[in-house]
């Protein structure tokens, strides 16, 4: 996934953990880091499928 306008790496992790271009928006549009997090804990929308084989968080 290509994600242009991010603001720092943490929207740029948040943003990964979901399918689709709307969840990618809707982070891109988020105005703080602490919301970004909260909204990447948020399971109102599902991980994708891969998520823990992908992911890095060293």
């Amino acid at each position: 996934m290509i994600c242009i306008g991010l603001l720092t790496r943490e929207y740029y992790f948040q943003a990964q953990k979901f399918l689709g271009k709307s969840h990618l928006e809707q982070i891109r549009l988020v105005k703080t880091l602490k919301d970004v997090a909260k909204m990447g804990r948020q399971r109102t929308s599902p991980l994708r499928s891969d998520w823990e084989q992908v992911k890095d968080d060293k």
